[in-house]
Parts: C-alpha cells; sequence; structure tokens
C-alpha cells in the first residue's frame, strides 16, 4: 500500500467518544489487519552505548519517551486553525446552557455510576448546576465569553505541546543499512542497534500476560508506521475539543467537590479518541529516509502520567555493533547478547557494494 492510500485509512478512522467498546475496535479492524501484513520481520532501534542503553538491552526493556524529548521540534505538536476554534468555541458558549439543562434532566445515572462516581456526589453537582441556570442565561453568556476571551491566549500554547508532553512512544526503523540511521541515532557509528519482531502482535510482555486487563500498572503498546508529508496534519477539531475541556476546567476551579475529567467530556464528548495517535504519526516529508514506525504507548496505571520515561519488556532477537565501536563496548555487548542466545553482526563498508549502504558481517 502506498503512503497515501495508508494516510487515507489513518484519516478516514474516527472514533467518537460516544461509542461502546465493541464499536470503537469495529473501527480499527481494518486498520489492524493492514499493518500485521506489512509489519517488517525486524523492525531496528539505533542506540548510543551509555550505561542506560547498555543496562536496557541486558534487561530487556524497551524504553518511550515523550514527543518533546525528540530530535524534531516537530514531533506530536497540534496544528490547527486558531481563528476556527475561536469561533466554535463562542458557539459551544451560547449552547452550553442548553447542555447543562440536558444534563440535569437526564434519568439514567448507570454511566455515572460505571466510572466510580457516587449517587451523593451527583446530586451535590446536579443541584449546583440547578442554582446556575437559575441565574440570568444572557449575563451567565457574557460573563463565560469573557473568561474565554482571557482564557484563549493562554490556553492555545497548552494544547498546542498537551500531546507532546503526554503521550510515550519508542522509534524503530526499517533499514539496518542507513549510514544516516547509525549517525544521528546511534552515536555516528561507534553505537549499536537492536532487531526485534512485532508481527503477531508481539508487542510486549504485558500484552500477553493474562493480567493485564485487570493490573493496576498493566501497559499495551500499538504499533503504527509513520506517516510522510509536505504539510503538518490539520488537528483543528480535536484543539478545539481540548480547548473546550481546558476552558471548562477553569471556570469550576471553585466548584466543590471538584469536577472530575468525566463530567466535563460529558458535556463535550470527545470527537475522534484516535486523534492524538493520528497527531503522533505524521511527520515530515524531510524524514522519510528514516522508515519509522512507532510503538505507542499506554498504561493503566495513574503514575505514569507524570513520569518523563516509561519502559516496558521486549526480548530482541539481534545485535548489531556499529562500525566504529570501541573494543569494550564490543565485548559488553557481545556477553549480553551471547547469554541470550541472540546472532551478532556488525556493520561494515563493502569496496564492491555500488551504493551508499552499510552491510552488516556475521560475527556470531
Amino acid at each position: 500500500m502506498e503512503n497515501k492510500e495508508y494516510k487515507e485509512m489513518i484519516h478516514n478512522i474516527i472514533v467518537p467518544n460516544s461509542l461502546s467498546i465493541e464499536e470503537q475496535s469495529e473501527k480499527y479492524l481494518s486498520l489492524n489487519k493492514f499493518l500485521q501484513t506489512e509489519i517488517p520481520s525486524q523492525l531496528y532501534r539505533f542506540r548510543q552505548c551509555n550505561e542506560n542503553s547498555i543496562s536496557a538491552f541486558d534487561q530487556d526493556q524497551l524504553w518511550f519517551a515523550l514527543g518533546s524529548e525528540m530530535n524534531d521540534d516537530f514531533d506530536a505538536l497540534l496544528f490547527f486553525n486558531k481563528q476556527a476554534i475561536k469561533t466554535s468555541l463562542e458557539n459551544a458558549i451560547n449552547h452550553f446552557p442548553k447542555n447543562i439543562l440536558s444534563f440535569i434532566n437526564e434519568k439514567d445515572i448507570s454511566f455515572f455510576e460505571q466510572n466510580f462516581i457516587s449517587k451523593e456526589m451527583l446530586s451535590i453537582f446536579k443541584l449546583k448546576l440547578t442554582e446556575m441556570c437559575d441565574k440570568d442565561i444572557e449575563n451567565f453568556k457574557k460573563q463565560a465569553h469573557d473568561f474565554f476571551t482571557q482564557q484563549l491566549d493562554n490556553g492555545i500554547p497548552y494544547i498546542q505541546h498537551i500531546i507532546q508532553n503526554t503521550l510515550k512512544f519508542a522509534c524503530f526503523s526499517e533499514s539496518i543499512n542507513s549510514p544516516a540511521m547509525w549517525g544521528y541515532y546511534a552515536d555516528s557509528g561507534k553505537g549499536f542497534a537492536l532487531a526485534y519482531d512485532f508481527r503477531n502482535w508481539n508487542y510486549t510482555d504485558c500484552m500477553l500476560c493474562p493480567k493485564s486487563i485487570v493490573c493496576p500498572s498493566s501497559n499495551r503498546a500499538y504499533l503504527y508506521k509513520i506517516i510522510y508529508d509536505d504539510t503538518p496534519f490539520d488537528a483543528t477539531e480535536y484543539a478545539t475539543w481540548l480547548l473546550q475541556i481546558q476552558v471548562l476546567r477553569n471556570m469550576a476551579l471553585n466548584v466543590q467537590p471538584p469536577m472530575s475529567d468525566t463530567l466535563y467530556q460529558n458535556f463535550i464528548p470527545c470527537p475522534d479518541l484516535f486523534m492524538s495517535t493520528k497527531v503522533l504519526l505524521h511527520k515530515s516529508i524531510l524524514w522519510k529516509h528514516e522508515h519509522e514506525w512507532r510503538l505507542i504507548y499506554n498504561c493503566n496505571s495513574n503514575d505514569s502520567l507524570n513520569e518523563k520515561f516509561l519502559s516496558a519488556k521486549k526480548r530482541p532477537n539481534a545485535l548489531y555493533l556499529g562500525r566504529k565501536i570501541s573494543k569494550i563496548n564490543e565485548k559488553v555487548l557481545c556477553h549480553i547478547a551471547i547469554e541470550k542466545n541472540i546472532p551478532i553482526y556488525k556493520m561494515v563498508i563493502k569496496e564492491e557494494e555500488s551504493s551508499y549502504k552499510l552491510i552488516p558481517k556475521s560475527v556470531l
């Protein structure tokens, strides 16, 4: 499948928050089927020879980082039309009182019970909303509009970088022969690379564990191919929703008991749960030579949200040594690979080659 077809497939998947879990899963079926047929037998992760990287190799750890830690300033950065957001939010403010009334009159509270909100808390919240709706609606709209205008300039930088500083991922390449990859990510050929097999949903150990569904700290990872394009991905609709939630959160700072994000999202449901992933999958065509795949990390643990780096268990199936690796680093890495019983290769330049490719030569 060409890059254009794959991009259309990604863009056409829209997963509203209103869908059931089963309906959400159905939205991804065609994409999952495609990705499993397209995943190469080997994907490569290039590393520098430092204590952290060598230790991770020894312990079968895959480390995930934020977009803000990447070498591309545009990685995981939201692009959107600011004026379109302002117009949409003004419309949302005009309809907000109507949404409040709909919420108050809602008789089925199973949604809240399923999301661990007590009936007592729900009753208190409804009472506060009733008091709010008894006020002059037009005055409320004006106050909300003034508040939104004050928040807009502060909110824009926040939402622009929210994905960069929230979602964590690990990067892999289809190419072990690329001098550029060895130069960028393996200390100019003095580092190493590890090969991984992600076929058949073999992403991380946590995914294979029967306790992962109920485990409070289990993690899941989802592998996608990067889309390279001339222009950034337009995430205006998603950015609008993020700013709406942020404005509501700021407006309710003094509400007691504190309102949960579940309540905010009941007023304004997320238009596309897949949108943050779409943002992560788009890069400038200038990076096309990297042939990147991206493993996106999800974790059940709330503590993971506050960590800059997270790890999961994944065993590599081959070691590749950089052409200019030091003797001591080569000795240490080979010792680990022998313990793991995985093949070892070293990158070389062959004089008979008529292309700019590094060639892996078997060591063991």
